[in-house]
C-alpha cells in the first residue's frame, strides 16, 4: 500500500508502467500491485507461494518492459526487498530464501 500511495517517489519508472497497465484495455492479463492486492483481499491465493509468484512475474515484466535497465533493476530489487522484508515479518515460521534467491534482476540473455 504504500508504494500504491508513494511509489511515485520510491520506484516513478515502475508506478508509471503499472498505472499504464491499469489504464490499458490491452494489458488485462498482466499482473500489477492492484491485480495481486484484489486478489488477496478476495482470498484467491492458495498459498502465501502462489503470491510471491505473481510479485515475481510482475516485477520481471516491468523490467522486461523498460529492457532491464539499471534504473529499473534497481527499483525492482527495492520492491522485492520490502516484499520479503514483509513475508518475514508476517510469516516467521515459514523460509523464503529459495524463491527470494530465484529471482535474476538481469535478462536471460546476459546470464
Amino acid at each position: 500500500r504504500r508504494i500504491d500511495h508513494e511509489g511515485h517517489q520510491i520506484v516513478p519508472l515502475l508506478t508509471q508502467l503499472w498505472k499504464r497497465f491499469e489504464n490499458s484495455t490491452g494489458h488485462h492479463n498482466l499482473v500489477d500491485l492492484r491485480k495481486i492486492h484484489a486478489r488477496l483481499d478476495g482470498f484467491e491465493y492458495a498459498s502465501v507461494v502462489d503470491v510471491v509468484s505473481d510479485v515475481q512475474l510482475m516485477l520481471k515484466t516491468g523490467m522486461q518492459h523498460y529492457g532491464f535497465s539499471f534504473e529499473v533493476r534497481d527499483e525492482a530489487k527495492k520492491v522485492h526487498d520490502l516484499f520479503f522484508d514483509i513475508l518475514y515479518i508476517a510469516f516467521p515460521d515459514m523460509e523464503f530464501s529459495e524463491a527470494k534467491n530465484s529471482m535474476s534482476f538481469f535478462s536471460s540473455s546476459s546470464n
